[in-house]
């Protein structure tokens, strides 16, 4: 019996050969387990494995008998750095170590020289260690079992009789893959004492000892458990979910239900990142199990999860308290460190820069050695970048890469913010350079793209037009309906639509997108509505802002906001809208299409017109309503145009054109003080001599025609060529008529029409002009220059052969005639103004004229003197 314990249960005696490697600490933040050490050693009487790693060992058993095999496949990575493994020894006659057919796994192959052995894993109290013993099949033990403690309290109340029989190895294979990797844990200071050697009497124990476990696995619900672990590999996830609520019910004592309650948290977890809706759900569930469970080494997994459901919610704070309970947990696993850095991704992406980066730091101070070091570096200068400070970021990742200069060129999006940042600095060569890096080691990938794309946006900066439209070209054409390839040709349907002449057609090259922008821009809307339908609109809405096609630009920006309601929030789109609507107003109004500048002021007043801050665009707004007539409201919006006109830049216009619509709206007596106002502060303005004129008139409205005569006089000598002195001039002419100063009334008549200029080209002849070369005619006539108003008379006929005042013109000069002693001459004209004008009054007069003169030759004695 002594022999029998030595063999089967003494400690190491003789180690007669050892084939080991040890692998650095070196994992990834959330990389999968990494193996450390495997080693195996022959041992007096058996051959003894042992794997640990930096993390909890996960394995499966295979056993293939007719190859005398067995495979383990370890849930694990191993270093690219390790040796391979060379061992053999009595038992053993070769091992191979090779990556697993699912990434991050390995497969160990033992090849035994016989096939009858068996094997068991050994106890051990550290789950980043697993220890197995192979043994020849007469010398075997096998334990199975899921409570290695109550099998060791069994089998020491159990007298020993006989010689155990162990069980076949493709049992305890089978058992080993269903999970069962707590089987046969014992600890050396527990171990019983030794069985006796009685082979019949230790096989008939350990029967006993099988028949109460599988009645301890059934009363455990151990095949319901596996089901609900087959339904969340299988992604039946909520078939999981109610395995699992059937499972508590019918087995709420078993060993399996801890993990059972955060296997249910995690197959919601899962279902939620598919479908948002389900997120309430896995955060109950995850709280009934850390409550029911909250020394469960599976607490700190949750809580992380927790953490992310929160942040898919947008419940940033609740994330970062979850983050720092899971921390606290246990601050020297690898979930401490993924937490913090996720507490400052979550500081970063709310802005709060300086905490994100104080997180980062002290990664960097508790964990100075970790591998997370180095990337925690990087997230440094990234959180610069996002910060817009571009040196900063550039001085960090300078840094680091002298550090881990490779780390880059491995992380494609960290190279490329390297390249943009250059960029932002002005650092254009450089930014190339890295570029170029980038596309070239990443041809396919987004990053790379992206890359070309920049390359073309530099070339576009540059004024390398044609560079940039054969890298716009080749992106579009090489990497069809990916996003870069769709912001390729909607570059280049903006530069089509700037620049049409800058190519010709080729029948190599695709330039479709080029030649027919509209087209491009509308295609990329219908196709990629979601993504880059957006783009396409504001590209679009741009394009027909250059070609000054303002309508039909206001109408592709309205189907931006209406189409993609967030950008209602963008200023910059509000920003283009509305600049186009001005451009709109502008351009109606210098075509003196007021009506059309209003009706665009009113369509568009909500939301883009409520506040008007340009004093230019006030002043277009009032002289529409002026030109409409409505005086009263062109007068509140020039007051508004002074109002915001902080830098006093248009109140020459302003306040002029504020008192003139004051004049029209029949407010003569404000219109004066206002004009008065004006003339005083702006004495040398070009518009001090209109306003002036404008005075003139002002006074006439009041009844002081003193007044006006003297302004108006004063306007006509300041600027005798000024647009308005013709006018003026008649109405003063008018003015001295109506006192029957026929004289001076004449002289203002003659200034009138020598000095008419009209203010811009008219199709006809103001009405005054024709009433004023009537009315000098007349009022040479009534002042007795008979001469002058005969000439005046035939000039008056001559222009305005058709006008009906032309039968006074007639009378104006027959009775010039007359009064000149040219008597016969007289007399005809007026026998044919009463022949030609029978029925108007001067025909009449003149039909009675004549008579009278001719009376007045047949009694010529009457007469007499």
């Amino acid at each position: 019996m002594a022999d029998m314990d030595k063999r089967i249960f003494s400690a190491l005696a003789a180690v007669t050969g050892i084939a080991a490697f040890a692998l650095g600490f070196n994992m990834a933040i959330g990389a999968p387990v990494i193996l450390r050490e495997i080693s195996f050693a022959e041992v007096e009487g058996h051959t003894r494995m042992t794997l640990s790693a930096e993390g909890e060992i996960k394995f499966r058993l295979k056993l293939d008998k007719p190859s005398k095999s067995l495979t383990i496949h370890v849930m694990a990575e191993r270093p690219k750095e390790a040796p391979a493994i060379k061992y053999g020894d009595s038992m053993v006659e070769s091992v191979t170590l090779h990556a697993g057919s699912e990434p991050g796994t390995q497969d160990i192959m033992i090849t035994f020289k016989q096939p009858d052995f068996s094997f068991y894993r050994a106890d051990t109290q550290d789950p980043n260690r697993a220890v197995f013993d192979f043994r020849t099949k007469d010398e075997g033990l096998k334990i199975t079992g899921v409570t290695p403690e109550k099998l060791v309290a069994q089998a020491a109340a159990t007298p020993a009789k006989e010689e155990a029989k162990p069980e076949e190895p493709e049992q305890a294979a089978d058992q080993a893959a269903a999970g069962e990797a707590e089987a046969g844990k014992v600890a050396e200071s527990e171990k019983p004492e030794a069985p006796t050697p009685d082979s019949a009497a230790i096989g008939k124990m350990f029967a006993q000892v099988d028949e109460t476990y599988d009645k301890l696995e059934k009363d455990a619900g151990r095949g319901m458990f596996q089901d609900v672990m087959g339904a969340i590999q299988k992604r039946e996830y909520e078939q999981a979910v109610e395995l699992a609520d059937s499972f508590f019910k019918e087995y709420p004592k078993s060993v399996y239900l801890e993990k059972a309650y955060f296997s249910k948290g995690d197959a919601l977890y899962l279902l939620s990142k598919k479908e948002k809706t389900n997120i309430p759900r896995a955060l109950d569930a995850y709280k009934e199990a850390i409550s029911m469970f909250p020394k469960s080494e599976l607490v700190q997994r949750a809580m992380m999860r927790k953490s992310s459901l929160y942040e898919d919610q947008e419940f940033d704070i609740e994330a970062v308290v979850e983050l720092n309970m899971a921390q606290k947990v246990d601050a020297k696993s690898k979930y401490a460190v993924v937490a913090m850095i996720n507490k400052a991704k979550i500081f970063a992406r709310q802005k709060k820069f300086a905490r994100a980066q104080a997180e980062l730091q002290k990664i960097l101070t508790l964990y100075p050695n970790r591998r997370e070091a180095r990337d925690v570096k990087y997230l440094i200068a990234e959180a610069y970048f996002d910060q817009e400070k571009y040196k900063e970021a550039l001085d960090v990742f300078e840094e680091s890469m002298k550090l881990w200069p490779t780390y880059p060129k491995a992380h494609p999006a960290t190279f490329l913010k390297i390249a943009e940042s250059h960029l932002k600095l002005g650092q254009t060569a450089r930014a190339m350079e890295n570029l170029m890096s980038v596309a070239n080691l990443f041809p396919g990938s987004t990053t790379g793209r992206k890359a070309l794309l920049m390359i073309g946006d530099i070339n576009l900066k540059e004024n390398k037009r044609k560079d940039a439209v054969k890298i716009f070209e080749a992106l579009a054409v090489k990497f069809p309906d990916t996003p870069e390839s769709v912001m390729a040709r909607l570059r280049l349907a903006t530069l089509g639509a700037e620049e049409p002449e800058l190519l010709r057609h080729s029948d190599i090259f695709d330039y479709t997108a080029f030649e027919n922008p509209m087209k491009t821009f509308d295609e990329v809307k219908a196709k990629y509505a979601e993504k880059l339908g957006e783009e396409a609109l504001m590209r679009k809405g741009r394009a027909l802002t250059a070609r000054k096609q303002y309508v039909s630009a206001i109408l592709a920006y309205k189907e931006l906001l209406k189409s993609y309601p967030a950008t209602r929030m963008s200023d910059d789109v509000f920003a283009l809208v509305r600049g186009n609507i001005l451009r709109l107003i502008e351009t109606y109004h210098s075509q003196d299409g007021f009506l059309l500048t209003l009706a665009t002021y009113y369509n568009n007043f909500d939301p883009f017109l409520k506040t008007i801050a340009e004093p230019d665009v006030l002043i277009k707004l009032a002289d529409s309503f002026g030109a409409m007539t409505l005086y009263g409201r062109s007068a509140e919006y020039y007051r508004l145009a002074d109002a915001v006109d902080k830098k006093g830049e248009f109140k020459a216009v302003t306040r002029f054109r504020l008192a003139k619509a004051i004049l029209y709206d029949n407010k003569a007596r404000d219109a004066e003080e206002m004009l008065r106002a004006y003339i005083k502060e702006f004495p040398a303005h070009p518009n001090a001599v209109t306003a002036r004129h404008y005075l003139g008139t002002a006074m006439m409205e009041q009844k002081q025609p003193a007044e006006a005569a003297t302004e108006w006089r004063l306007a006509i000598e300041r600027d005798p060529r000024h647009f308005m002195t013709s006018n003026t001039a008649y109405k003063l002419g008018m003015m001295y008529k109506g006192e029957q100063r026929y004289s001076l009334a004449a002289d203002a008549f003659s200034t009138a029409l020598a000095v008419f200029r009209p203010e811009m080209k008219l199709p006809e002849e103001p009405d005054y002009m024709k009433d004023c070369n009537y009315q000098l005619a007349d009022s040479y006539y009534r002042g007795e220059d008979y001469a002058s108003a005969i000439r005046q008379a035939e000039r008056f006929k001559a222009k305005y052969a058709e006008d009906p005042r032309n039968s006074w013109m007639d009378y104006i000069i027959s009775m010039s005639l007359e009064k000149g002693d040219q008597d016969e001459a007289a007399m005809t004209k007026l026998r044919d103004l009463s022949d030609k004008d029978k029925s108007t009054p001067v025909g009449r007069v003149a039909a009675a004229r004549l008579k009278n003169v001719e009376w007045k030759k047949k009694n010529p004695n009457l007469f007499q003197e």
